[in-house]
């Protein structure tokens, strides 16, 4: 008879014995709870979800490598297991509350006294308020409303003067509303007073560049008239000289007798054409120089036309005198010697005449 043999079945890997110590805290509705949130709360961000996972692994990577010691170490851990399970029971019996009530309900309570107390402070901040309100901020505002209309009339009769002169920067929302407060209406006539001002500072100052380019304008002007003046006067007393140096040249071709003659004309002449060629050079003012040539010119020349005028006389007298005596003369001897005689006379005082009549044309130019 044979008898069948079956192999051992293996023996069952060694693990940790069950810890109903921690089940039964994990159960609890407060604790349960609380890991549930800070589960969500890992989960929500991923850098904190990837570090949940990490560990997670981790954790389960050590206990399976732990398992074997867990075996040998079950006796002491079921000890300790029913110790945890006899603390609870002790704690459920004297404190069954926490073990049974939600979560929501345990924080409610445990908030009540803070939220009770935070409506008390609620309560007597308002009943403070409302004191001050009533003690001290309404009697003030009172007062100053009081304020207010007794200076009303004031800044009506003060804003009645200035407003003319000070118009308002919003016509149709303006500091004369009377329907604003006092306070009010002199803060906004206060701006458009500032803003009026502030208009005329750029008025002026515009006024002030409209001014500085006529006054530029004119200087420019005046300094073109000084010059044209200048450069007229320059050129009438240059022409001056040029005329007197034209009347001593032409006196100075005059025959002998003629220049005999006219040498005090010339000698005083001479003396203004130097006095005023001396004037044309000095280093004086414009204005200054001219009124001294005029000086010297109505003076020297009015003494040249005087010499001038006696000496032209004389000439005119002295070559009709010569023509008389030279007819006489011719009377006496042949009439062809007459003839030639005479004509010599009549040259002799047209020349005379003419000479005069030069000088008297070359001055008077020279005046004008």
């Amino acid at each position: 008879m044979s008898v069948d043999t079956q192999p051992p079945a293996p023996a069952a890997p060694p693990s940790y014995p069950e810890v109903k110590s921690l089940h039964r805290l994990a159960s609890v509705p407060i604790v349960h709870d609380s890991i549930a949130s800070i589960d969500a709360l890992l989960t929500r961000y991923s850098a904190t979800n990837t570090v949940k996972v990490w560990a997670q692994a981790w954790g389960e990577q050590a206990y399976k490598i732990s398992e074997p010691y867990g075996a040998r170490l079950a006796p002491v851990i079921v000890s300790a297991d029913g110790m945890a399970n006899q603390g609870l029971d002790v704690l459920q019996r004297h404190f069954p509350y926490p073990f049974i009530a939600p979560t929501d309900e345990i924080i409610t309570k445990v908030r009540a006294p803070a939220d009770q107390a935070y409506s008390t402070a609620t309560a007597y901040v308002g009943a403070g308020q409302k004191a001050v309100s009533d003690n001290v901020i309404a009697p003030a505002l009172g007062a100053a409303e009081e304020v207010d209309k007794s200076l009303s009339p004031y800044l009506d009769s003060f804003e009645a003067r200035v407003r003319p002169y000070v118009p308002a920067r919003d016509t149709t929302n303006g500091a004369e509303d009377h329907s604003k407060p006092t306070r009010v209406r002199a803060y906004e006539l206060t701006l458009d007073a500032r803003a009026r001002a502030i208009s005329l500072s750029q008025e002026q100052f515009h006024h002030l560049q409209q001014q500085s380019v006529l006054l530029q304008r004119a200087s420019e002007t005046v300094a073109s008239l000084t010059s044209a003046a200048k450069e007229q006067s320059q050129a009438l007393v240059a022409q001056l000289l040029a005329t007197l140096d034209s009347v001593q040249q032409g006196t100075a071709k005059l025959p002998g007798e003629v220049q005999h003659a006219l040498q005090p004309f010339s000698d005083k002449l001479g003396e203004t054409y130097s006095h005023m060629l001396d004037v044309s050079h000095e280093q004086i003012p414009l204005g200054e120089k001219t009124r001294k040539l005029a000086g010297a010119a109505q003076e020297g020349l009015g003494e040249v036309l005087g010499l001038a005028a006696e000496k032209v006389q004389q000439l005119v007298g002295w070559a009709k005198l010569e023509g008389t005596k030279a007819k006489e003369q011719a009377n006496g001897k042949a009439g062809d010697g007459v003839n030639g005689v005479a004509k010599v006379g009549e040259a002799a005082e047209l020349r005379a005449e003419d000479a005069a009549e030069g000088v008297k044309k070359d001055v008077q130019g020279a005046l004008n």
